[in-house]
Parts: C-alpha cells; structure tokens; sequence
C-alpha cells in the first residue's frame, strides 16, 4: 500500500480536525426550556438530561416528559422536588416504590386541579434520574 505524501497527510488531518466537532455529543435542548411549565419548578440541582424530553399539544391537553439528573439521593431529590412543587400549589397525593433496570426507586403523583405530575426518581451508579411525566387539561400553559 502506498504512502499518502506528507501535503495530503496534512490535509487528511485538517479534514479529520474540522470534521470531529461536527461529530461531537451535545445534549441539545431540542427547544425546550430547562422549566418549560411556569408552575413545574425544577431545584437547580437538577440537570436537564433532554434527549429524552418530549412535549405534545393539542387543543385541550398537553403532555410531557421531562428529564433530568442529578448527584442527589432519590430520598433527598425527592424532598427537594416536593418541596418546590408544594411552594406553587401541587399536592403529593401518591408515593410508591419503583424498579427500573434493577435499581430501585421511587414514584410520586402530584395533583392540582385537573393537571397531573408523576415523577419517577430511579438511581443509577453515579447519578439519580427524575422523569417529569405532565398531564394538563384545558388551557395549555
């Protein structure tokens, strides 16, 4: 097999160096805001994790799942999330365990009117990770 000459080997590396940002993993919001429910208050701990988010509209429901992760205990992100969904009117109506991929958790139901918050808190080797899954009816906020 031949060698590439040295200018071509130069601009191989070029190409190689310009092409492998394009190739970077990013976590992109896809939009989305880091709280896109003015009345779902997230703790600043939490870390947007928005690959997995998705948000569905129509005329009268919405729905969402929301990702996030954190280095908190599932006990203490569980507190934490409690907390600031109390202080905007959301009432824990619900607490049960929950397994996922082996590791065990906790879910918890949050209502306020006819809106409907479920958090699923699953820990994982290194982080704890919360699914906000958003049901609303009527006006879509």
């Amino acid at each position: 097999m031949p060698r590439l000459a040295w200018p071509r080997r130069l601009l191989c590396l070029l190409l190689l160096v310009g092409a492998l940002p394009a190739c970077a993993i990013l976590a992109p919001t896809g939009g989305l805001p880091r709280e896109p429910f003015d009345d779902i208050p997230v703790p600043a701990t939490f870390i947007p994790y928005s690959n997995d988010w998705s948000l569905m509209r129509s005329g009268r429901v919405t729905a969402a799942r929301l990702v996030y992760q954190t280095e908190l205990s599932v006990e203490a992100a569980a507190t934490a999330l409690e907390r600031s969904l109390r202080d905007k009117g959301w009432q824990l109506t619900g607490r049960e365990p929950l397994t996922r991929n082996g590791f065990t958790g906790q879910a918890l139901v949050f209502l306020k009117a006819t809106d409907t918050c479920r958090a699923e808190l699953v820990p994982s080797p290194t982080t704890t990770r919360l699914d906000l899954i958003v049901a609303r009816l009527g006006d879509a906020r």
